[in-house]
């Protein structure tokens, strides 16, 4: 409440009710002009806040069968394996859930002031999320190997949630490395950052 009273007070002029308006942004009604720059930086300051106690990541059945180790894919770093257990499913069967991409919550304002943007989602609209802090996440580590053949799982967004679900596009067997497609416009960006690695494209 306090983090959308205050971004629509930025972008649209509006204003909080002063029995709304936080203790703290309470400075901010006693001026008779807004200052953009300062509500630009509360509200900054407020989401960082709303970040740092987000509730626990869900996790999956098979959370505990997806290994982060050494991408298949030159130069990207690690990638995510499902090796499952004995006791786990042989397969992951198309259609499954296999885990959730999810992280701090930031909208196309906020994510101008990170550093590292190369983990950000566009679930939806407006809502992004940024699982780069996060290492227990283990969604962050599915590479995109520019290959549609090897594509094996898709993002299928669930923004009451704040989040992209990774669904399974067919069967997933034992040893395989999840792969599906970031999109062009994540890799024009890296383009432009000059961050693209190389990619075997016999995968």
């Amino acid at each position: 409440m306090r983090l959308e009273y205050l971004e629509s007070w930025r972008e649209i002029a509006i204003r909080p009710n002063p029995d709304e308006c936080h203790e703290e942004d309470m400075e901010f009604l006693e001026k008779e002009i807004d200052d953009l720059d300062d509500l630009s930086q509360r509200c900054l300051k407020v989401r960082n806040e709303m970040n740092s106690i987000l509730p626990m990541h869900d996790l999956t059945k098979i959370d505990d069968d997806l290994v982060v180790k050494k991408s298949a894919i030159v130069n990207a770093g690690d990638g995510l394996y499902y090796e499952p257990s004995c006791s786990g499913p042989s397969i992951i069967a198309k259609g499954s859930t296999i885990c959730y991409y999810s992280g701090h919550r930031h909208n196309f304002n906020s994510q101008k002031f990170l550093k590292d943007r190369s983990y950000l989602l566009n679930v939806e609209g407006d809502v992004l999320v940024d699982p780069c802090p996060l290492f227990h996440i283990k969604a962050r580590y599915i590479n995109d190997p520019l290959n549609e053949t090897a594509i094996n799982c898709e993002f299928v967004p669930e923004v009451s949630k704040f989040r992209c679900v990774v669904v399974a596009k067919r069967h997933i067997y034992p040893g395989e490395e999840l792969y599906l497609s970031y999109g062009p416009i994540y890799w024009s960006q890296q383009e432009i950052r000059g961050t693209v690695y190389r990619v075997d494209k016999t995968l």
